[in-house]
């Protein structure tokens, strides 16, 4: 025999082991550890039934055959741009110059000494071969 101070405990005890809990009132609850069961259908299932695939038209519609055609060209279209764009860039990176990353600069003074002026002058980078 097992002591519990409070309901609560002794509930969970109860529904953990299967023990039997009688409650003021008589009831008994969890004798058997018996599991609740989902109610049963009132109503039978009815199966859905999938709709019918549409029929299928004996020549192409003269509508849906301009569009086709509209898409086909405009994808042409579009693949030639991007064809010659993608030249274009290429044209581009190999004729730009080296990044400029010399510099020269010569101060320019009066004759007292002091800075007037500072001149800059970018210089072709130094190539090292090992």
């Amino acid at each position: 025999m097992k002591t519990v101070k409070t309901t609560s405990d002794l509930n969970k005890m109860a529904l953990r082991t299967g023990a039997r809990v009688e409650d003021e009132s008589g009831n008994q609850f969890n004798t058997e550890k018996k599991k609740a069961v989902p109610p049963k259908r009132l109503e039978p299932e009815v199966p859905l039934e999938a709709p019918p695939p549409p029929p299928k038209p004996e020549k192409p519609d003269l509508g849906s055959v301009k569009v086709a055609e509209t898409i086909v060209d405009a994808s042409r279209t579009t693949a030639t741009m991007l064809q010659q764009i993608k030249e274009e860039i290429a044209n581009v990176q190999l004729t730009a110059p080296e990044p400029i990353t010399h510099w020269e600069f010569t101060f320019v003074r009066d004759t007292k000494g002091y800075i007037v002026r500072l001149v800059a002058d970018a210089t072709a980078p130094i190539k090292i071969l090992n």
